[in-house]
């Protein structure tokens, strides 16, 4: 029940006001004239946050409006919501506020908007629809003034109909957003170790893939020139991995390479040359494409040419469709291990440095892991199908893999199905778009086992369902996705198994899969006072689990030796 304002309430007459959102933040209604909510609290409030924030509880009392935003807020971040203002009441007699609403940011619903219209055909320049953030929640604190200028708590609802959020990622949170500053952040692990000393003398480090090099503080006769052990080294290495070129770097030295010869050729050449590439189905169709390449342009001589064409089977697409290599294509330099370097370190980059910006390189890769973690986690997308094939898919898929199987199922509209054959109880269709019919896949189905190969071969290479089998499977009334086309790595929890799969890969990974452990119980721990004290006891409890074990087997190899 909300309390009365005061005894003059019949002389008030009361200005609803909503507030819509025009932020594209986690926050969806905000006060036009307030600022967004930041996190501080206020001096008079400190006490509270010694042992943890207090409960609200109706009828508590603030001394202004702003220290119960703050409190609120406060609140919020140790609970793990964020909050937002949500309506307010002016009094009529001299339009000052007397009651004010703070919500949980989830609270209410978006309201349906019609799309943007755009003479643009272009569909590279539609933009993808904001996550949902708001569910309905009921959580809120309403606050009133008395008449000796006192604000209290009028209403009063703690509970939420969502997860709340982690410690590890309540910064994110818009009414908690804090400035990291990463780049004081600095590491003495290589100096530690005397490497400050080493010669300056740079050595050039080839690599096979990409003749590319680094500059680095090693001596001079350290130097060795391992071009052409790379390749054996690996299978020696990975036996059961398949090894690659980086198709990137072979385009970017193609005008070095070539030389006057590649500045000669006309334009059509490059474009040409990419589609056959990157484009080809086959292995027979990238020959015979290549060959006629070769002619059309008088570049059968090409030294450099002829050297790619005896590897094509290392960087050519079509060769390595079939081998998972979760869809890294390494066709552009931003899909490259090296783009995480990219704005840290250049040519002139000292050991030293190199070592600081590799840290601070790291931590905002974290960072950015975190953010997209917590859209994963914490918001909703927006579906664009009826079909309960993408549902599922939303519930199960991290964010950025959800979006690219959405593309596949928003494409599967738009694919022709037909059934050409039927051979040992798996059926063959062949799929094309409607505008394309020349371009067909060929889809062969086990309508039993729920199995499907596509001649694109998406799922080996990327591990993600291509559209042709989506549509060969709604074709035959599969609606949900199977369960062996869902690889785990691309789940929300794929990180449940993360120290698993850690501990069986031998002892040098037990301390950091057991520290990573830890920091979760000490992330969760900081809650609140009673959270901290079960933590607090269960470490302690584990560490003495841990000590007997220790010492009991300790015992049993002592009497095993004997």
């Amino acid at each position: 029940m909300e309390v009365e304002p005061s005894s003059e309430a019949k002389d008030l007459v009361d200005s609803y006001v909503a507030l819509e959102d025009e932020s594209n933040e986690c926050c969806v209604v905000e006060d036009d004239n307030a600022k967004e909510v930041e996190d501080h609290v206020n001096l008079d409030l400190s006490r509270h946050l010694v042992g943890g924030i207090l409960e609200p509880e109706s009828g508590m009392e603030f001394t202004s409006e702003e220290d119960a935003r703050n409190y609120y807020n406060a609140y919020a971040k140790q609970t793990g919501f964020s909050i937002r203002v949500n309506s307010y009441y002016r009094s009529k007699k001299d339009n000052l506020i007397i009651s004010r609403e703070f919500c949980c940011s989830k609270e209410g619903f978006r309201r349906g908007k019609r799309a943007r219209s755009t003479d643009s055909e272009d569909d590279t320049k539609k933009r993808r629809a904001r996550p949902i953030t708001r569910e309905g929640c009921k959580a809120l604190m309403t606050v009133r003034r008395r008449d000796n200028g006192k604000w209290f708590v009028a209403k009063l609802e703690k509970n939420h109909n969502h997860e709340l959020v982690t410690p590890a990622m309540r910064h994110f949170l818009r009414s908690h957003k804090q400035e990291y500053d990463l780049n004081n952040s600095s590491s003495s692990s290589f100096s530690s170790f005397g490497l400050l000393g080493l010669s300056t003398a740079p050595m050039n480090i080839l690599t096979e893939d990409c003749n590319s090099f680094r500059k680095m503080g090693f001596s001079v006769e350290n130097s060795v020139n391992y071009i052409g052990r790379g390749r054996l080294s690996i299978q020696r290495v990975f036996p059961l991995t398949k090894h690659r070129y980086c198709k990137w770097h072979i385009m970017s030295k193609m005008p070095k390479e070539m030389g006057h010869v590649y500045s000669a050729l006309p334009r059509t050449f490059q474009v040409e040359f990419d589609k056959y590439v990157n484009k080809s189905e086959t292995p027979e169709e990238f020959e015979s494409a290549w060959h006629l390449l070769l002619d059309k342009y008088n570049l059968r001589g090409n030294e450099w040419l002829q050297s790619l064409y005896i590897d094509r089977k290392l960087w050519v697409s079509t060769y390595l469709r079939e081998t998972f290599f979760a869809g890294m294509h390494a066709t552009q330099k931003s899909s490259s291990v090296n783009s995480l370097f990219d704005g840290y370190v250049n040519a002139r980059t000292t050991l030293q440095d190199f070592a600081e910006q590799y840290e601070k390189a790291l931590d905002d890769r974290c960072e950015k892991e975190g953010r997209t973690e917590f859209e994963t986690f914490y918001t909703k997308p927006v579906l664009k199908t009826p079909l309960p094939m993408e549902k599922q898919a939303a519930e199960i898929y991290t964010r950025n893999l959800f979006s690219l199987f959405q593309d596949e199922i928003f494409e599967s509209l738009v694919l022709a199905v037909k059934h050409s054959e039927d051979k040992g109880g798996t059926g063959t269709y062949e799929v094309a778009r409607f505008d394309e019919e020349h371009k067909v896949y060929f889809v062969a189905l086990d309508v039993c086992e729920q199995t499907a190969t596509c001649s694109c071969k998406m799922f080996e290479f990327e591990g993600i369902l291509c559209r042709h089998v989506i549509a060969v499977f709604k074709a035959t009334n599969i609606f949900m996705l199977p369960e062996h086309y869902v690889l785990k790595r691309w789940t929300k929890n794929a990180k449940d198994e993360e120290a698993v799969l850690s501990v069986q890969t031998g002892k040098n990974s037990y301390y950091d899969v057991l520290y990573q452990e830890a920091s979760k119980c000490a992330e969760e721990g900081m809650a609140s006072d009673h959270s901290f004290k079960v933590a607090l006891n269960a470490l302690r409890e584990a560490r003495m689990i841990i000590v007997g074990a220790k010492k009991n087997a300790s015992k049993l190899e002592t009497m095993a030796s004997t």
